[in-house]
This record gives structure tokens, C-alpha cells and sequence, in this order.
């Protein structure tokens, strides 16, 4: 029996419909594999990225527990020069200026490690949050732009925190020996305190952490003290030579009313803080390092270990040396 034309007509757009429909199917299929080939290699790619950031890492700080401290090589063996990283251009200081770091071997697989950007800052050049001197407290206060009707009560929270948080001593060689418990353990703890909340400043993790570290306790060195630290500390003051800069805090103290009889002692060479970026890569990474005795004894320890975005990074390392950039970018 001949099928009406009624019904191949209605047979073809079904067809049709069938195909299309395939089409897209397969056309989906192939486009879901090739999402999941470019996530794969995406997260292969990470993985190694965090792999080679980690070989860096320890040869980093290998290098600048060895050399900050004063020492060449573990041991007498010469073997162990094979894991040092080739010295950079000058030698390593912990003046936060960038330097490049490149590998002297190849990871286990036969891969050869990227080369970094490597800075190491010290972070006696950084203001303390952990200073139980009120007259201190209130000038930072008074920098962070506290209103008056809360600058009070965030000073005296702060002490308290502090105060709480403060093993007793004997004295300051206890306290370097002894493990970093006293205070805050991170700077950024400032902004949950009552008051300190309303600061500008704490919308900007690493803009804090570029100012402040949560040190033991002391009063400021101004000749350590880095450039940004010391214009914040005197009101952005544009006189940034030295001896201006100590004329202008010793008027700070006597208007503020306050004396530590271990301000300029600085506690250099005790905490680093560290960043290594290696080349093509979106993300650095950053953490403290801490060379005081730690809880079982070892030498020195790794603290508040983060990834930033390496856009951040390249534009502090323009702003410091922008020369730096250039070779490292044509660096092999």
C-alpha cells in the first residue's frame, strides 16, 4: 500500500527533527570533552605550578636561612652546594628589593624548574601591632583615620587583646627564645578588634600585610623602617631622609607621651617576609618566614603561606625596580 502524500509529508520534518536533535547531541559530546581536555590540562597545569613553587620555595628559604645568617653551605660536604639556587645578580639582602632566583637543577621527572622573582623583606622594617605601649597604640589609631568617638575604645581594646594574649618574660631573650605566642599571631587580627573595623586600610589584605607584622612587641626603628612604613607612621610626611625622619618621631613621642626602653633595638635578621613569583604564572606566593626557635625546636619555621595575584606583584616590582622586569622576562 502507497503511503498518502499527508503522511510523507509529515514523516520528512520529523526526520529532519531527529537529525538535528543528534546533531546537537554529538555536537554537545564533543564540545563537554573538549571542556573537560581543557580542564584537565588547565589542572595540570596548576598542579605543576604549585609543584614548582614549592621546589622554589625551599631552596629560597634554604638560601635565605643560609646566607641572611651568615653561613654558605650545610655541612662541609660539597654536595649540598647542588641544591642551592645559581646567586643572583647581586647578593641576597633582606631589603625587599626583587631579585632573580634560577634553578641550578631539574625536578625528579627530568622538568627544569622556571626561574622566580624572589623578594625578601624584613620585617623589622614593618610597624608592630603587638606593642603594649599606649601612646604608640593611639598614634596608629590616629593614622588609621579612627573617628574620635571610637579611637578610645579601639586603643583599649587592643591593649587588652594584646595584654590577654602575652606570656610573662624575664626578659627580652625569653622572649626570642621561646615560641611566638604573644599577641597576635597575624597582623590583620587588628582589623576584628572593636573600632579598628572601620579602618580603610583592612578592605586590603595585602596592602596590611605590607605595612604591619605581628612581631614581639617593640617600638619602631626608624632606621629600618621601609619608606611607606615611616610615611604612615609621620602622616605621610615628604621628608624621608633619615635625619628628618628621626627629628619628626622623637616630636611624635613627646606629643603622644611615650618611651620604650627598647625602642631601637629594631629586631633585625628574627622574621622574613618572603614572595616568589615565577614567570607566566597568574598567582605568587607569599608567607613569613621565622628563623626564632620554634615549638620542637627547629631552626626556623614557615608562616601565613598565600597565593596573590601576580598582577599585584609585577606592579610593587615596578614600582621598586622596574629595570628588573625587563631581564626578568628575557631570562632563561
Amino acid at each position: 500500500m502507497r503511503r498518502s502524500s499527508s503522511q510523507s509529508g509529515f514523516a520528512m520534518p520529523l526526520t529532519l527533527a531527529i537529525v538535528a536533535v543528534m546533531a546537537y547531541l554529538v555536537a554537545t559530546g564533543v564540545q563537554r570533552v573538549e571542556v573537560a581536555r581543557a580542564e584537565a590540562r588547565l589542572a595540570q597545569s596548576n598542579v605543576e605550578e604549585i609543584t614548582d613553587l614549592s621546589r622554589i620555595e625551599q631552596d629560597v628559604v634554604w638560601r635565605g636561612v643560609l646566607e641572611l645568617l651568615g653561613k654558605s653551605s650545610i655541612g662541609d660536604s660539597p654536595q649540598f652546594d647542588r641544591y642551592l639556587a645559581r646567586p643572583p645578580d647581586t647578593e641576597w639582602k633582606a631589603d625587599g628589593m626583587p631579585r632573580i632566583w634560577r634553578p641550578v637543577y631539574s625536578d625528579p621527572y627530568g622538568r627544569n624548574l622556571p626561574t622566580a622573582l624572589v623578594m625578601i623583606r624584613d620585617e623589622a622594617s614593618k610597624l608592630d601591632v603587638n606593642s603594649p605601649v599606649k601612646g604608640y597604640i593611639s598614634l596608629l589609631a590616629e593614622r588609621a583615620g579612627l573617628s574620635s568617638g571610637v579611637r578610645s575604645r579601639a586603643v583599649d581594646a587592643h591593649l587588652d587583646y594584646v595584654s590577654d594574649r602575652t606570656p610573662r618574660a624575664i626578659n627580652n631573650d625569653d622572649v626570642l627564645r621561646l615560641p611566638h605566642r604573644s599577641g597576635m599571631l597575624d597582623p590583620l587580627e587588628i582589623c576584628g578588634l572593636e573600632g579598628w573595623s572601620e579602618w580603610d586600610l583592612c578592605e586590603d589584605e595585602e596592602a596590611v600585610r605590607s605595612l604591619f607584622t605581628a612581631g614581639v612587641g617593640l617600638i619602631p626603628n626608624m632606621d629600618m623602617l621601609s619608606a611607606d612604613a615611616a610615611r604612615f607612621l609621620l602622616g605621610r610626611s615628604d621628608r624621608q631622609d633619615l635625619a628628618s625622619r628621626n627629628t619628626e618621631w622623637r616630636e611624635l613621642r613627646a606629643r603622644n607621651e611615650f618611651y620604650d626602653p627598647l625602642e631601637g633595638t629594631g629586631l633585625g635578621g628574627v622574621r622574613f617576609d618572603v614572595t616568589i613569583l615565577i614567570r607566566n604564572s597568574n598567582r605568587a606566593l607569599r608567607f613569613i618566614l621565622d628563623t626564632r626557635t620554634q615549638e620542637r625546636n627547629e631552626p626556623f619555621a614557615i608562616k601565613t603561606l598565600r597565593y596573590v595575584p601576580a598582577d599585584r606583584v609585577v606592579e610593587e616590582v615596578r614600582r621598586l625596580d622596574p629595570a628588573v622586569l625587563g631581564k626578568f622576562a628575557s631570562s632563561d
